[in-house]
């Protein structure tokens, strides 16, 4: 997935309102604070996200131009993810060096001829965006997004689970950005694998995996 900002603010929108609904219904029954979780893997979820945290700076800082319903289940679920709840990071996340964007482009295209035009498309694209950046035109995404993920404020307490064999999430990118977090008083949880291959650490640890989501459900229960 890109980080294209329209596309992103849709799936936010409608994700959110989906949640917001499922939400209410829950606390009109019970008169509790629903507490809730953000479980995205990949870079895929993480841009998401990202956004999200956007939407809500946007929001803060009076330069939204979402309706204000839409503004109600943002604020909504964003108080319920930063007050009880908890971020769940599978695999994200990943740095994107352009070496594993080639990577990415390799995984997700069986077709080798499919992939090689790929890949040459997006070394024009990047070769383009860096000659952009070099002028002052351009924003360097990797730092942006890298930075986005550091600073984000969303929610206080993070869950991480990857592998020192992933090829698409850089590790040791991951654990500086970990290390980042917790200075800025983020609380964390770590699960690091050895064995286990993108997003895919559920179905090699499946025990160890369930015995982490079980962890985060006691804490906000």
């Amino acid at each position: 997935m890109s980080r294209d900002k329209r596309r992103l603010t849709a799936i936010v929108t409608e994700s959110v309102q989906k949640a917001a609904d499922i939400v209410r219904g829950l606390e009109s029954s019970n008169g509790l604070n629903v507490p809730v979780i953000l479980h995205y893997f990949s870079n895929g979820g993480a841009f998401v996200v990202e956004r999200f945290g956007q939407m809500m700076k946007e929001i803060k800082d009076g330069t939204s131009t979402l309706n204000s319903s839409t503004i109600r289940d943002l604020e909504a679920i964003s108080d319920r993810v930063h007050e009880k709840g908890f971020e769940i990071l599978d695999s994200a996340p990943a740095y994107p060096h352009a070496t594993t964007l080639y990577d990415v482009i390799e995984t997700a295209s069986p077709n080798k001829a499919l992939g090689i035009i790929f890949k040459a498309l997006f070394s024009v694209f990047y070769l383009i965006n860096a000659i952009m950046i070099a002028c002052g035109r351009g924003d360097n995404v990797e730092k942006v997004f890298w930075g986005n993920m550091i600073e984000s404020d969303l929610c206080s307490r993070q869950v991480y689970i990857y592998s020192t064999i992933d090829k698409l999430t850089d590790y040791v990118k991951l654990e500086e950005l970990i290390e980042a977090r917790k200075k800025r008083g983020v609380e964390v949880i770590v699960q690091k694998f050895n064995d286990s291959d993108h997003v895919l650490h559920m179905r090699k640890h499946p025990n160890i995996y369930e015995e982490v989501l079980d962890q985060v459900l006691k804490r906000i229960t």
